[in-house]
């Protein structure tokens, strides 16, 4: 009976525990791969701009019906002036810690005959939009190649006949610290890069390839791969700033991350290499960002991208870039203090270790102040707050808070003394008060305690008379 009652025990100290075990929630699993190259990689990616002022006179046109149905061009009679401020971004990437960065070269050509190129070809857009706003909404074309066709004719009119006076731009690297304002705030304010070595803009024949350099230190940086190990059907991950992602101010300094495979490999047309082929999408803005592979690594530079045909995306073998960055001697994939840094508090970040994340990078602002890092920082602080923390971790902080408070005893003895007669006092204080209240109790006789009855004794055992 006795075997039978432990038997018993047993069991149900066995279900006790198997429904312990089964009630814990699954362990979230971590970041994957693709996550971890883009938060590795995201403070080396910057944004650039230009900005260009001036006044355009040209004929004034209007859209009008063709006998074949389509829109196109036709002037009205005299001209038009105009006061223009207009500009574009690319994008780059941080490959030394002394500020140097890498593009295309048409995101970084401030030639006079660049800027007039680019200065028409953007105004023409923004004359296009103008000119569609007039028409009756059917009108109005929504096939691109016609949309395309309609700026084409446009960009050629006002080219032909236009002139452009008091023209003036500047290049500028936005600045990673700074959190708001408009696209021009980010362009006038930004850093002003040094062009170090160029190639030639796309279209015109050569590598569309640019150096420049920004004067800062400690920057975080990309690594660099071997365009050569590429093959078609590889993952890769383009990164970089299209227009199109600007939804409000944060956009400005905000990359998009997006992922794709290798089409083809093929020989350019624009000169003795081969450029890469993708089917992630190239927008404005991308142009001059990095192209990662599966490890990491920059393979590619995104250069060119077709809204018209899908899938029709080109990349700059990094290869390239790197007989650039030889003639100058630019040493890359350097052993860098802000990488080590940033990239141990996000790992820290990703395990919910945010104590450990947040003494990383609070290191990393101190070296090369980011809104990217004190989003990070805001984060974990929030996150410290809520309890998200790991257990083992909050435990730590737990006994460092403890040790801390001894440490702080340890250099203040007086408090300790203090604090140690003020217990004595209030101990002395409580037994002197005990002593007090007992004596103020009346105490029972012996007789009264042995006799509660209070019977006579001698009365009780004497003989009857």
């Amino acid at each position: 009976m006795q075997l039978s009652k432990y038997n018993k025990i047993a069991f149900f100290l066995i279900i006790a525990l198997l429904s312990i075990f089964w009630s814990r929630p699954l362990k979230a699993q971590g970041p994957n791969q693709d996550e971890k190259i883009f938060l590795y990689s995201k403070p080396a990616v910057v944004r650039l701009g230009m900005f260009f002022t001036g006044n355009v006179t040209f004929p004034s046109i209007e859209l009008v019906q063709q006998e074949d149905g389509k829109l196109g061009v036709q002037w009205v009679g005299g001209t038009t002036s105009v006061d223009m401020e207009t500009g574009f971004s690319c994008s780059g990437f941080i490959i030394n810690p002394s500020g140097y960065i890498l593009t295309n070269a048409h995101c970084a050509d401030t030639s006079s005959d660049n800027i007039s190129s680019l200065v028409w070809d953007q105004f023409s857009y923004e004359l296009y939009d103008n000119l569609q706003s007039n028409l009756p909404p059917q009108a109005v074309p929504s096939d691109q190649i016609a949309i395309a066709d309609l700026h084409k004719q446009i960009l050629n009119f006002i080219v032909d006949y236009g002139e452009i006076k008091n023209l003036t731009w500047w290049l500028s690297v936005f600045d990673p610290n700074r959190s708001e304002g408009s696209v021009q705030d980010f362009i006038s304010k930004g850093f002003q890069p040094e062009i170090k070595k160029m190639g030639q803009p796309y279209p015109q024949p050569g590598k569309d390839i640019a150096i420049i350099k920004i004067d800062k230190e400690n920057a975080p940086i990309v690594k660099l791969g071997d365009s050569n190990d590429t093959k078609t059907g590889g993952r890769i991950f383009v990164m970089g700033f299209p227009a199109t992602a600007d939804l409000n101010e944060s956009g400005y300094i905000e990359p998009s991350f997006t992922s794709g495979i290798v089409s083809a490999i093929k020989k350019s047309s624009q000169g003795d290499y081969n450029v890469i082929q993708i089917d992630a999408a190239i927008a404005g803005g991308n142009s001059g960002g990095p192209v990662f592979n599966e490890k990491g690594e920059v393979i590619g530079i995104a250069t060119f991208g077709s809204s018209e045909t899908q899938g029709y995306n080109w990349i700059l073998p990094i290869n390239l870039a790197k007989d650039f960055l030889n003639e100058l001697n630019v040493a890359t994939n350097t052993n860098n203090i802000t990488n080590q840094h940033y990239q141990l508090g996000i790992d820290y970040f990703l395990d919910k270790k945010y104590s450990k994340a947040k003494e990383e990078f609070q290191k990393v602002q101190a070296l090369y102040p980011a809104q990217t890092v004190a989003q990070l920082i805001n984060k974990s602080d929030v996150a410290i707050i809520k309890g998200e923390e790991t257990k083992e971790e909050s435990q730590k902080n737990t006994k460092n808070y403890l040790l801390n408070i001894m440490d702080f005893f340890k250099n203040h003895l007086w408090i300790v003394i203090l604090i140690t007669i003020i217990l004595l006092i209030i101990i002395v204080i409580i037994i002197l008060f005990i002593k007090r209240k007992k004596k103020s109790f009346p105490s029972a006789s012996v007789n009264q305690i042995s006799n509660p009855n209070n019977i006579d004794n001698e009365t009780k055992h004497q003989p009857p008379s």
